[in-house]
This record gives structure tokens, C-alpha cells and sequence, in this order.
């Protein structure tokens, strides 16, 4: 396999020797990117291993440039670099494993019982009946019928399932943004989305005021009704 080939390869094996390669926090990629990097990573192993000649020892019979320590004589195998590099990239391909089960686990820890079509949708394409700008983001008064509690656990699945999904296929909806907090206040009429970052709070306001209709995703469910999960 020749890293020209596999540019997500190429890379990231320029990560070799941080402690904490390029690519390999879990909010890097999606799960699935992260898993398919761990594959290659593996054959990339692999292949690396099977260079390794046990049989290809040799006798140094120069010594090193230093005065102090003449090292000719000394037995080595020039094929044995392989395997150190085998054992990084087995290193590499545990770190994306690692961090896609925490995307996954992330996800069914939010979203427990929601079936997946409903993870997908944006839950506020229904519901809201007004935006508000506010303190690091945004608020939403919800219609009467409306469970605010359901709805920001609904908001939390949706938002850990973008996040497990790179944040890809639904570019208007506020939740799929990173770093951001969902709240519930004032005695359950109102859901916040807010967060600590300038940029991140712009697109909040800015998504929130676009049309709930124009929330689509391409994975969105058909029917226009929403899970009774958030009715009361």
C-alpha cells in the first residue's frame, strides 16, 4: 500500500511520535471515519510487519563518529525499524477505535430509546413558536402542547448524533454545531442553546431564525409528524 494512495493515511502518519496524533481526538471525524482510519492504520501495520526479517542480522564493522564509544562489532538487524513502526501505527489505529466508541457511546447515552430516523431530524422543525437572541445564544419559546423537558433531551440525542456523525447533512439546524449547552428554563416554556464560543454563538442566532422549514436533512424523516416523545 502506498500512502499516496490513502490520503487520510498519509496524514495522519505524520502523527508518529505525538502523544496524541493529528486526527485522533474524537471530534475530529465521524465514528465511522474514525473506524475506517483504525483499518488502515492496521494494514498499514500489517504490511509494515511483514518487512521485519528475523533472519537479516548483520555485524557493524565501522565504528560510530564518537570518540567515546566505538560500537563496531555490534550485531543488528536494519529491518527491525519496521517493526517500531508497525507498533505506531497499531498505536494509532487503537487512539481512532478509542475515539469513536466514545462518539458512539456519547450517542446511545444520549439518545437511549429514540429510534434512529427521529436522532436524525432536527427536533426543532416543529414546536417553536419564537426566537429570542440572549447571552451566549439563543432562546426558544415553545408551543403550549410542548414538553420542554422531552424536547431538550430530544435536542441532546439530536445533537450527540451529529457530533458522532461530524456534524454532516443538516447545515441549518442549530444543534449541529460543536461546543454548544441546551437548557431548559423558566418553568418549561423555554429551551436555550448557548455556548462559550463567538463564532458558534453567531451561527445559534443565525440558524435559529431561519424558518422551521427550511430545517431539512436529507435522512429527515417523511412525515411531518413529530415524535410524540415531545408532545405532552
Amino acid at each position: 500500500m502506498h500512502l499516496s494512495q490513502y490520503p487520510l493515511v498519509a496524514a495522519l502518519a505524520l502523527a508518529g511520535c505525538a502523544s496524541q496524533p493529528p486526527g485522533t481526538r474524537p471530534d475530529d471525524m465521524s465514528a465511522f471515519d474514525h473506524h475506517r482510519a483504525a483499518t488502515m492504520h492496521r494494514q498499514r501495520a500489517a504490511e509494515l510487519q511483514a518487512r521485519f526479517d528475523p533472519s537479516a542480522w548483520r555485524t557493524k564493522v565501522s565504528g560510530s563518529h564518537s570518540t567515546d564509544f566505538d560500537d563496531s562489532g555490534r550485531r543488528y538487524n536494519p529491518t527491525s525499524k519496521f517493526l517500531d513502526e508497525s507498533k505506531e501505527e497499531r498505536s494509532i489505529a487503537r487512539k481512532h477505535e478509542a475515539a469513536a466508541h466514545v462518539l458512539e457511546q456519547s450517542e446511545n447515552r444520549q439518545c437511549g430509546p429514540i429510534p434512529a430516523d427521529d436522532r436524525r431530524s432536527c427536533p426543532l422543525m416543529h414546536g417553536v413558536v419564537r426566537e429570542q437572541d440572549v447571552p451566549g445564544g439563543a432562546k426558544l419559546m415553545l408551543a403550549p402542547e410542548m414538553s420542554a423537558s422531552a424536547l431538550a433531551a430530544h435536542m441532546r440525542c439530536h445533537h450527540s448524533f451529529g457530533r458522532a456523525h461530524a456534524f454532516e447533512g443538516m447545515l441549518g439546524c442549530p444543534l449541529y454545531l460543536k461546543d454548544v449547552d441546551i437548557d431548559v428554563s423558566e418553568g418549561g416554556h423555554f429551551v436555550t442553546i448557548t455556548s462559550d464560543d463567538p463564532a458558534t454563538v453567531q451561527q445559534i442566532r443565525t440558524r435559529t431564525h431561519v424558518p422551521s422549514g427550511a430545517l431539512t436533512h436529507s435522512d429527515a424523516p417523511r412525515s411531518n409528524d413529530r415524535p410524540a416523545a415531545i408532545r405532552e
